[in-house]
């Protein structure tokens, strides 16, 4: 059995796989990062009560709790995604080129334009996810492909899920992930 899936990105598309790669993949890291930034706010604060109290100056006190609200927000704004930002990475690495991704029965290529490729092994993956337009594969923590459903040319995407689970000898299966909610402007 064989797929292919050939895509072009959007901006709504990287935002789509960055949503699913932190709230999946990389949530661990997102905890921490939140951790840090309130560790850190709460340090300061409790820092600058302390130096406020005993130097009897509150400049110390406006100047800690101005820092912590600093930190808290670096670090809230730090775990979420940040679409604009990965579109423009996405366009420089790519130069926006078509995608094509094919998958055989011993490993899977990633085609962008004419002349480049890599070669994966199932192997090398590290998880999948599926929702209701997309299936995300990850080579590791860092990397990883989206697959629209609505671009498969070879093969069908309702047969991805089992293909994709049986070629990595059931050591991975394909967890579903939330849908983007929409916003709709009244």
């Amino acid at each position: 059995m064989k797929f292919e899936v050939k895509s072009k990105f959007a901006k709504e598309d990287i935002g789509e796989f960055q949503r699913v790669s932190l709230m999946t993949i990389q949530k661990r890291k997102v905890l921490l990062i939140k951790v840090i930034y309130s560790v850190l706010a709460i340090l300061f604060l409790f820092g600058s009560v302390w130096v406020a109290v005993s130097r009897q100056d509150f400049r110390w006190f406006i100047g800690g709790v101005v820092a912590a609200a600093i930190l808290l927000f670096a670090g809230y704004y730090q775990s979420k995604p940040s679409p604009g930002r990965a579109w423009r990475k996405w366009k420089r690495a790519t130069m926006n080129m078509e995608m094509l991704y094919q998958f055989d029965e011993e490993n899977f290529i990633e085609r962008m334009g004419a002349s480049s490729y890599y070669k994966n092994k199932y192997t090398d993956i590290y998880a999948c996810f599926e929702n209701a337009h997309n299936f995300f594969v990850f080579v590791s923590k860092e990397e990883g492909y989206m697959l629209k459903k609505s671009d498969f040319i070879l093969g069908k995407a309702k047969d991805f899920k089992a293909f994709i689970e049986k070629q990595c000898n059931g050591r991975i299966k394909v967890y579903a992930v939330s849908d983007p909610v929409v916003k709709v402007k009244q």
